[in-house]
């Protein structure tokens, strides 16, 4: 009889200390939605895409924020700002680009085709 309150015991100890690690391991969600950025090359410069989920959800090929219709000039500004706009949807803020931010991330913005 003593045997099996001991052998009970351990096994408890065992259930409780199993759950309790599980309390510290990170969870992930299945929920989390996989946004990649892709970069096009468009007549005169780059444009970027958005995908979730390997749906395009944005396609960007001009510069936003400014007025007219002018294309990345290196396709470095174009995946800088496409990471923008990705992390921005990833923290679940809406995807518009600032004048300001274009500055402050060293954007080159020529407008003279």
């Amino acid at each position: 009889m003593k045997w099996y309150l001991n052998f009970g015991v351990i096994i408890l100890f065992m259930g409780l200390l199993f759950f309790g690690v599980l309390q510290f391991i990170p969870r992930t969600t299945l929920n989390t939605p996989t946004l990649k950025t892709n970069i096009l090359s468009v007549d005169d410069g780059y444009g970027y895409q958005i995908f979730k989920d390997g749906k395009l959800v944005i396609q960007q090929e001009y510069i936003p924020a400014i007025s007219g219709q002018y294309s990345f000039r290196k396709l470095e500004d174009a995946q800088t700002v496409a990471n923008l706009v990705r992390n921005k949807l990833m923290n679940g803020h809406e995807p518009m680009v600032t004048v300001k931010e274009l500055a402050e991330l060293n954007i080159v913005i020529l407008t003279d085709k």
